[in-house]
C-alpha cells in the first residue's frame, strides 16, 4: 500500500480492479469483515420493512463496522435530475435538508455519473458542492448504489481524522451499497404495488358508486325523478350533508335551486343567485369547479350557506360547451374535499346536465308536436270553414242571381223575341212590376255579399278606407232607420234619440252600414209581429247605439265568437226571409268601429233577445270638415 503522503488527493477506483493483489492477512481481515457485513445487514432486513428504519440502522451498523464518523446515502430525485441527501447518521445530519448535489458535480455527483467508486483522502482539496464536507470532514469513500445498470443513489461514509481507505474498506461499502440497493428497490416495489393496490381499491369503490348512479339514470325516465334520485346516491357516495343544483331562469341573469337533497330545503323557494356572484353564481359564469373549505368566509349569495353549511364542492353543469347550469355538494362539518370527490361529482354533473338537457329538448319537442297538432287542427277547421263558406257562397249568390235571371228572361220574353206581345195593356205592364221589383231585391241582395266580400278583402290587405268627419250620430241612425222602415214596411222599428247633437268624427257611410247590419240581422231573427228598437245615447265621454229585437238571444259562448270571420250561428231559426248571409257582417262591423276607436258587443239573455250595440268617441261641436282619411 502506498505511504499515505505519496497517495492522489482522490482516486477512482474501477469495479473489477477491486479484488486484485490483496496480502493473505489483507484477504483473511477483508472475508471476516465481509462475513460480518453480509450477517448485519440480513438481519436488519429481516427485521425492518420499512424502509426508512431499515436505512437508519443499516447506517449506524455500516458507522460501526467501519469505524468511521458519517455515513449519508443520497438517492435521485429523478423528477429534478439530482441527488437528495435521503438518510445520514454522523455530524452531516445538521446539513441534511439542504444538500442537492447536480449529477455529475462535487463527490456524490460523480460517483452517480461514473458509477464507480472514489477515495479521497483529503476533502479540503477537491471540489464539493456541499461546502459541509470541506469544513468539518477530512476523509470519504463513496460507491454508487446500483440495481443491475441502473443507478438510483449514491452512500459515501467519511471521517474527522485523515485516514487512508482500503480496497477491504471498498469491497465492505460495495456489499453494503449492493444490499442497500435492493432493499430500497425492493421496498420502492412493494410501495409501488401497496399503491398500485389502494389505487385498484379506489378505483373499484368509484365504479361502485358509478354504477349506483348509472342505476339510477336506467331506472327514471322522468327528469325531476330521475335529479331527486340523483342526489340522494351522490348525498351517500360522497358523505355530504347536503346535495343541490341549481339552474338559471328564462332571462339567463339568475339562478334559482332547481332540486335539493338536505338541509337547504328549507329555503329553496327563496334561492336566486345573480349569474357572476355568490358561489353558484360564480361558478356559472367561468365554468370551472370550485372547493370552499370555509363557507363562512366566503361571499356566498345564499346566506343559508354561510350560517348552516361549512364546506363545499362545486361545478358546472356542461353540455358540450355549454354551461346549463350548477351542482354543488356541501358538508355541515368542516371537511376537505379530494381529487377523487371532485372527479366524481364530475361525473354526475356530466350525467345529470344530460339528463336536464335531454328532458328539456323531449319537452320541447313535445311543445313543438302539440303546435304542430293544434296549428293542423286549425287549418282544418280554417278549411272546413272555407270550404263550408265556399258552398254557403255559392248558394247565397246563385239563388238571387237565378230569381234575377230567371225574372228577367220571362220579362223579356213577354216583351221581346218571337212572341212578344205589342199590344200590351198598362195593365199588363204593371202585372210585370212585381216580377222586376224581385228581380231588384235579388239583386240588391247579391250586391251585398260582393260588398261584404269586397270589404273583407280590403280588409285582409289593411285597404278598408275610413274618411272622417265630425257628424251628429243621431242624423245617421236616423237615415239608416228610416231606409229600413221603407225597405220593410211591414215591421215596426222604433228609434228613440236624445234632444241634444251628439257628435263624433266618423265616416257618416261605413257607420250607415253597421247600423244597417245589425237592424238586418234583428229583423232576420225577430218573430215579424215584434218590434225592433234603437237607442242613441251618451255614455260617458263615448256615444252609444244599441239595437235590440226580441229573437232567441246570442248564448254566452258564442257573444265573443261572432264577431270572427265566417262565423255563423246555424242553431238560430230565421223569422223572415231566406238570406243566410256568409258570416261576414258583423266582423266587418268590428273592424269599422275598432278603426273609429270605438267598441262592440252585444248583451242579453238566451230566449229574451239581443242588444247588438257599438260605441265610438264623442266630441265637440265643430264645423263639418274633413278629420282624416285612414
Amino acid at each position: 500500500m502506498e505511504p499515505i503522503d505519496e497517495r492522489p488527493s482522490s482516486v477512482s477506483i474501477p469495479s473489477e480492479q477491486l479484488p486484485t493483489a490483496q496480502p493473505a492477512d489483507e484477504s483473511a481481515e477483508a472475508s471476516a469483515r465481509h462475513l460480518q457485513c453480509v450477517d448485519t445487514l440480513t438481519q436488519s432486513i429481516l427485521r425492518h420493512p420499512s424502509l426508512d428504519a431499515l436505512l437508519g440502522e443499516l447506517l449506524e451498523r455500516v458507522q460501526t463496522i467501519m469505524h468511521v464518523d458519517n455515513v449519508a446515502i443520497l438517492r435521485l430525485d429523478e423528477q429534478r435530475q439530482e441527488l437528495i441527501m435521503d438518510t445520514v447518521r454522523g455530524p452531516e445530519e445538521a446539513v441534511a435538508a439542504r444538500v442537492h448535489v447536480p449529477i455529475g458535480q462535487g463527490v456524490a455527483g460523480r460517483i452517480f455519473a461514473e458509477r464507480q467508486p472514489l477515495v479521497i483522502d483529503d476533502l479540503a482539496r477537491v471540489e464539493v458542492v456541499n461546502s459541509f464536507l470541506h469544513e468539518h470532514l477530512h476523509s470519504l469513500l463513496g460507491v454508487p448504489l446500483l440495481v443491475e445498470e441502473r443507478a438510483i443513489g449514491v452512500i459515501h461514509v467519511s471521517t474527522v481524522q485523515p485516514r487512508q481507505f482500503t480496497t477491504v474498506d471498498v469491497q465492505v461499502l460495495q456489499i453494503v451499497a449492493d444490499r442497500i440497493a435492493l432493499a430500497i428497490d425492493h421496498v420502492q416495489l412493494l410501495a409501488g404495488e401497496r399503491r398500485a393496490r389502494q389505487e385498484t381499491e379506489r378505483l373499484t369503490q368509484r365504479l361502485h358508486a358509478l354504477e349506483a348512479i348509472n342505476d339510477v339514470v336506467l331506472q327514471h325516465l322522468n327528469v325531476d325523478d330521475l335529479v331527486r334520485e340523483m342526489l340522494a346516491r351522490v348525498s351517500v357516495v360522497l358523505g355530504v350533508d347536503n346535495v343541490a343544483i341549481l339552474l338559471p331562469m328564462p332571462d339567463q341573469q339568475t339562478l334559482i335551486l332547481h332540486s335539493v337533497f338536505g338541509p337547504e330545503q328549507e329555503v329553496a323557494a327563496q334561492v336566486h343567485v345573480p349569474i357572476g356572484q355568490g358561489v353558484a353564481g360564480r361558478i356559472m359564469a367561468t365554468g370551472k369547479p370550485l372547493i370552499i373549505d370555509d363557507l363562512a368566509t366566503s361571499d356566498a349569495a345564499n346566506p343559508f350557506l354561510r350560517q348552516r353549511l361549512h364546506s363545499l364542492l362545486g361545478v358546472p353543469l356542461q353540455v358540450e360547451d355549454r354551461v346549463i347550469g350548477v351542482i354543488h355538494v356541501s358538508t355541515i362539518y368542516a371537511h376537505q374535499f379530494t381529487e377523487d370527490d371532485l372527479d366524481l361529482l364530475r361525473v354526475v354533473a356530466d350525467r345529470v346536465a344530460l339528463a336536464i338537457d335531454h328532458a328539456r329538448a323531449f319537452a320541447e319537442a313535445q311543445q313543438a308536436r302539440r303546435e304542430a297538432e293544434e296549428r293542423a287542427g286549425q287549418l282544418a277547421e280554417v278549411n272546413q270553414r272555407m270550404d263550408s263558406f265556399l258552398s254557403i257562397a255559392s248558394h247565397e249568390m246563385r239563388t238571387p242571381l237565378t230569381s234575377v235571371l230567371a225574372n228577367i228572361d220571362l220579362l223579356l220574353r213577354r216583351l221581346v223575341g218571337p212572341r212578344a206581345d205589342s199590344t200590351l195593356t198598362a195593365a199588363q205592364v204593371a202585372s210585370m212590376v212585381p216580377f222586376l221589383q224581385r228581380a231588384q231585391r235579388q239583386a240588391n241582395r247579391l250586391n251585398s255579399l260582393v260588398s261584404d266580400l269586397l270589404d273583407v278583402g280590403r280588409i285582409q290587405a289593411d285597404r278598408l278606407e275610413i274618411h272622417f268627419t265630425r257628424q251628429d250620430l243621431r242624423a245617421i241612425a236616423t237615415a239608416s232607420v228610416e231606409e229600413q222602415r221603407q225597405l220593410a214596411p211591414q215591421r215596426t222599428i222604433a228609434l228613440h234619440l236624445p234632444d241634444t247633437p251628439l257628435f263624433a268624427d266618423l265616416d257618416a257611410d261605413r257607420i250607415s252600414q253597421v247600423i244597417t247590419n245589425y237592424l238586418t240581422n234583428a229583423l232576420k231573427f225577430s218573430p215579424p209581429d215584434q218590434p225592433i228598437t234603437v237607442f242613441v245615447k251618451r255614455q260617458g265621454g263615448a256615444v252609444y247605439l244599441g239595437v235590440r229585437d226580441a229573437g232567441p238571444g246570442i248564448a254566452p259562448a258564442d257573444r265573443e265568437r261572432i264577431w270572427d270571420r265566417f262565423h255563423r250561428i246555424d242553431t238560430i231559426p230565421h223569422q223572415s226571409g231566406s238570406y243566410v248571409g256568409l258570416g261576414l257582417g258583423l266582423y266587418i262591423c268590428h273592424t269599422i268601429i275598432a278603426q273609429h276607436g270605438g267598441q262592440v258587443g252585444v248583451k242579453g239573455r238566451t230566449g229574451r233577445g239581443s242588444e247588438f250595440w257599438f260605441t265610438v268617441p264623442l266630441q265637440t261641436p265643430a264645423p263639418d270638415s274633413p278629420a282624416g282619411v285612414v
